[in-house]
């Protein structure tokens, strides 16, 4: 005769889940008292040597499961980011060239000569 066998309940599953993700430090240990003991500060806490150490086991553990780009895609996106910059730089520095001689034609001229500015600064804008 065959063993019979309980399944595991979804409530269940989702606890051995949840357990999973809990941190090292965070997780209920079967040890001696002595043991969970000497984990503990004076306030009934975990020491901070404690959680220091898991925290950076736990950093490592996660840094395995990063997938890092390769070096051939880096370059790649690296040199579209710089042909993006130098575009968005280039159309800025129109710009400001055109802004710095409307503006040297509006102020090179003196309030008598208003009109004179006007018909030059029409002209500019037209040649552009």
């Amino acid at each position: 005769m065959a063993k019979n066998k309980k399944k595991a309940t979804a409530p269940e599953k989702a606890a051995k889940a949840a357990e999973k993700d809990v941190p090292a430090y965070a997780q209920k240990k079967d040890v001696a008292k002595k043991d969970a003991k000497s984990d503990l500060n004076k306030k009934g806490q975990v020491k901070f040597s404690v959680r220091f150490k898991d925290f950076w086991k736990e950093l490592f553990k996660d840094l395995k499961k990063i997938n890092w780009s390769k070096p051939k895609d880096t370059m790649k996106n690296f040199g579209v980011v710089l042909l993006v910059i130098l575009v968005i730089g280039i159309g800025v520095w129109i710009c400001d060239a055109i802004f710095v001689r409307i503006r040297e034609l509006i102020y090179n001229y003196s309030p008598a000569d208003a009109e004179t500015a006007v018909i030059l600064l029409k002209t500019q804008l037209m040649l552009l």
